[in-house]
């Protein structure tokens, strides 16, 4: 789950997270691997595909992981209030 800081008036700052947590700077990301692969984003682990996170927009390193062990690093960019999906096969 992401978390997103936004700041407030009076300097405070609020965290929010989950489907709260999306913001107009924020996209979504669907990410989707045959055979079903490990997915890093950012450096943070997200389970195995397929998945669908929301992310603040710009580029965004993601990693994906083979049942074999193989890897592979992509850079995605991801647009403010779009979905970018990302699918790979592995050969």
């Amino acid at each position: 789950m992401r978390r997103f800081v936004l700041p407030s008036f009076f300097g405070l700052v609020v965290l929010l997270s989950g489907a709260a947590a999306w913001s107009s700077t924020a996209g979504t990301l669907v990410v989707d691997a045959r055979p079903s692969s490990a997915v890093v984003v950012d450096g943070e682990s997200l389970g195995d595909t397929p998945i669908r996170v929301e992310l603040e927009a710009g580029e965004h390193e993601v990693r994906l992981r083979a049942p074999d062990g193989r890897e592979r690093a992509f850079f995605r960019q991801v647009d403010a209030g779009r979905e970018t999906t990302f699918r790979f096969h592995w050969r």
